[in-house]
């Protein structure tokens, strides 16, 4: 269980490292 919970934190603390498009740059990139 706690392996589980060890992913999930990386995971989290890895999608704040990541810098996320702005929802105006997604309808774009889905537009085209």
């Amino acid at each position: 269980m706690s392996a589980i919970a060890r992913f999930f934190r990386n995971v989290s603390s890895e999608m704040h490292k990541v810098t996320w498009p702005t929802r105006k740059e997604l309808l774009t990139y889905t537009v085209t």
